[in-house]
């Protein structure tokens, strides 16, 4: 070949190779992201028939001028191996669509653990601001996963891989990828195990040039009847999406063979970039094998971004002999944050990696308009250094304007983000952003430092709107998570001309009892627990409200508790059964649908009210049944708890009063100081009394002065303290295991168990909701490394009274009488 024509077909390679990078980093993936309608809760993963369970749906949002460059592509959904995914084919849909146009479908499930789809005809209608594909998911987790399930979503035209957590199973056993692999799915007996003959370690992932680097080779191995059975059977091999696999087909070796037999050979197709499927034929072991293995060297790439362990998932079809598994392929030094998989920020502390300013800031005279539109202000300036820019690539920014009053909104134009510092060479820096109630989530990516810049800027100019009740500074507060490389702080954008009202007083411990809710009866219950666990039909929860409220209330979440401890309370509600008084009698029947959040939790959703008068009284009645366990001695209440925007109030109604009632146990009131100071773990005839302050690390045991190196915050209208600094005073033990962000708390013969980010806890083994009016609260890492938790986890859990003083905005712990 002509030396002009080879250098010409090389430049045409690296463009064919380069390109798909910039093209992956184009401004229009700012414009696509995911959601799902709900996660799943599991408590029991695994049926014994395999059987996939309904969860939430996937939505898939874009703007409409590029909804339509995905018809005829293939749309790939991928969960690990082990797992298995299918698609209500049938159940798609699509809002913002053409209703003159219909769209098709099609699907394919290429193995168990993945879906292909094709979209045809997707049309939006004139005029359409987004365009929405809802797409029904079914899935099976395998026994002993617990924790998050992340679905990978890869859409060629959007051209990224993009993540979204769909499950979470209350299972015991961690899914930490270096942990041991799920157990496989094959029906047969497992067949083969799966080691690598070395993990390498790879110290700068993402060459430029999409180069694959050899690593080491894994290995099969199989009993020797298996392996016979092997022979033409496909092994798939894949790793995440945006990573290369290949396999150097030529170099496959085989230990234990026939030296009289045929040599293996296999046969190797690259369905995608990341994944191979293998298919070995004359396999033949030799007589007397005990065990045959086969050597296959890999070639992986690991795209910029993606550090920490690489996974590969092996899988086969059902009926294979080969079983389903996961190992670890290489590894660079830092953990790897996915979409969807970053943990939630923390509360705001300051710490080396940027500092935040405002371009200006805006006066808004009259803040509130009747539209509830937007305003430009100015811009907020991220500025880092060059080190810390290019690792903050692609992590998450949280931005949230005041809680108080309700009625903010935040915005960004993105499209005008700009850089200063930037490399003149490089992709233009590009910000993706997500709308969350009223704050908003932020990331960059092609942040690339001039060569010598010393310092490194981006502006993002900001939008808000400021309700009428505001007063005063508007402060924005920004979060990240505790291992970003951003750091937290806190920014003036607006001042408002309106008067401030008063600071609302803290949500008490428990909530209000409000003449909203009532039973029509309490039973006396004089042996609460039953043997074989069955429920007890008591009165109807009756919510009254009036018929506007009511009316607004439709289709709008609410959640009914027992109490967590002691553990053992069960609630169920015959949906079916439900009743209301004050309805249209021309309306169609009101229908309400349940979802159990656990045994003591439901989340009930009620349709179809239709009131008689607007101003009259509407009624909806809850036949209630409960289980009440052994050991309890007093009223049980019924909590009544929906989100702050919800036309629902929160309270409680009594549902039932255990006749062999015993008398109450006295306690010292919090308020009475003891006369002398004494240490948390010396004998004495009165209880261990704590104070806190929030936003202080100063606090006082027994009227002691002392210093803890975090303070009690309030966050999701809870207040939240450190644990540690509770427990031990108390004589209690905690045991912080780092890598499985959990605590072990031991006291009294009682073991408790928290993880970070994690809504439930283990009680003595039995799982328990931290916090059931509230599913958003959950322990936090804060620095430097303690875990938070709410004020009413902890009274219940440790023995304590709680007592919160809202004027002095102090908190008092009194642990049991010794």
């Amino acid at each position: 070949m002509n030396k002009g024509i080879k250098v010409f077909m090389v430049i045409i390679l690296a463009a064919a190779v380069v390109l798909p990078i910039f093209s992956l980093a184009s401004p229009a993936n700012a414009k696509f992201f995911l959601e799902v309608t709900e996660v799943a809760t599991l408590p029991s993963p695994s049926s014994g028939d395999g059987s996939l369970t309904q969860v939430g749906s996937l939505v898939i949002n874009m703007i409409p001028e590029r909804a339509a460059a995905i018809n005829g592509q293939d749309c790939y959904l991928r969960l690990p191996a082990g797992y298995k995914l299918d698609v209500d084919g049938g159940g798609i849909s699509m809002e913002g669509q053409d209703s003159t146009v219909a769209q098709e479908v099609y699907k394919k499930n290429d193995f168990d653990n993945r879906v292909s789809l094709i979209f045809e005809n997707i049309t939006p209608a004139p005029g359409a601001d987004t365009y929405q594909i809802m797409i029904p998911l079914q899935i099976y987790i395998p026994s002993g996963i617990n924790g998050n399930t992340h679905l990978e979503v890869f859409v060629p035209s959007y051209g990224a891989i993009h993540q979204v957590i769909v499950a979470r199973s209350s299972a015991t056993t961690s899914t930490q990828p270096t942990e041991p692999a799920p157990k496989p799915t094959n029906s047969p007996p497992a067949g083969s195990t799966y080691r690598m003959s070395q993990v390498a370690e790879i110290e700068k992932p993402g060459t430029f040039g999409r180069i694959l680097t050899p690593i080491g080779s894994l290995i099969v191995s199989m009993a020797p009847d298996a392996a016979k059975a092997a022979n033409g059977q496909n092994l798939y091999l894949s790793l995440p999406l945006l990573y290369d696999l290949d396999v150097d087909a030529g170099g496959i070796r085989v230990l234990g063979q026939d030296s009289g037999a045929p040599a293996v050979s296999a046969a190797e197709k690259n369905e995608m970039h990341n994944a191979v499927a293998l298919a070995f034929n004359n396999l033949e072991p030799a007589p007397g094998a005990s065990t045959f293995q086969i050597e296959i060297p890999l070639k992986i790439f690991v795209p910029h971004g993606f550090i920490g362990d690489s996974i590969m998932d092996i899988s086969a079809p059902s009926g294979s002999v080969y079983s389903s598994a996961r190992v670890v392929v290489a590894h660079t030094p830092t953990p790897v944050y996915l979409i969807g998989e970053e943990p939630e920020p923390t509360a705001n502390t300051t710490s080396a990696g940027s500092t935040y300013s405002m371009t200006r800031v805006a006066t808004l005279p009259s803040p509130s308009s009747s539209d509830g539109s937007c305003t430009a202000i100015g811009s907020l300036v991220v500025s880092m250094g060059p080190d810390t820019a290019r690792a903050a690539n692609g992590l998450k920014l949280y931005l949230s304007p005041p809680p108080s009053p309700d009625g903010y909104k935040l915005d960004a134009d993105i499209d005008s983000v700009r850089a200063e510092g930037q490399d003149s060479g490089a992709p233009a820096v590009y910000a993706n952003k997500k709308i969350d109630g009223s704050s908003l989530i932020l990331t960059f990516n092609n942040m690339a430092p001039a060569p010598g810049a010393v310092t490194y800027q981006v502006v993002v100019p900001l939008k808000i709107y400021v309700p009428g009740e505001a007063g005063g500074d508007i402060q924005l507060d920004i979060a990240v998570p505790s291992s970003s490389k951003y750091s937290s702080d806190r920014v003036v954008v607006a001042k408002s001309s309106s008067p401030r009202q008063p600071e609302p007083e803290e949500e008490p411990t428990e909530p209000e009892s409000d003449e909203s809710y009532r039973m029509t009866k309490v039973v006396n219950l004089p042996s609460p627990s039953t043997s074989d666990g069955s429920y007890t039909s008591v009165g109807s929860l009756i919510i009254k409200m009036k018929g506007e409220k009511a009316a607004a209330a439709n289709g709008q979440h609410f959640y009914l508790n027992l109490p967590s401890t002691p553990a053992g309370y069960k609630l169920d509600v015959d949906t079916d059964e439900i009743g209301v008084e004050g309805q249209d009698s021309g309306a169609s029947a009101v229908q309400a649908k349940m979802q159990r959040v656990n045994d003591q939790t439901l989340n009930l959703v009620v349709n179809n009210i239709s009131p008689k008068k607007m101003d009259g009284d509407y009624q909806i009645k809850i036949p209630i049944q409960v289980y009440i366990p052994g050991g309890v001695s007093k009223e049980t209440r019924i909590t009544v708890s929906a989100p702050s925007s919800s036309m629902y109030p929160g309270g409680y109604a009594v549902v039932a009063r255990i006749s062999a009632q015993e008398p109450p146990v006295e306690t010292e009131p919090t308020d009475q100081k003891p006369t002398t100071a004494q240490p948390s773990d010396q004998p004495a005839s009165k209880p261990t009394v704590m104070r806190f302050a929030i936003g202080s690390t100063d606090y006082r045991v027994n009227d002691q002065a002392q210093t803890m190196d975090t303070a009690a915050v309030i966050k999701e209208e809870r207040t939240l303290l450190p644990i540690r600094y509770v427990a031990t005073p108390l004589g209690a033990s905690v045991d912080w295991k780092a890598e499985e962000k959990k605590a072990v708390i031991s006291i009294n013969g009682k073991t408790i168990e928290l993880r970070a980010g994690q809504n439930t806890a283990l009680v003595n083994g039995v799982e328990v909701m931290i916090d059931p009016g509230n599913m958003n609260v959950s322990p936090e890492v804060v620095p430097p490394g303690r875990i938070i938790l709410p004020l009413r986890f902890i009274a219940e859990n440790l023995g304590c009274e709680v007592e919160w003083d809202s004027d002095r905005r102090t908190v008092t712990v009194t642990g049991a009488k010794p």
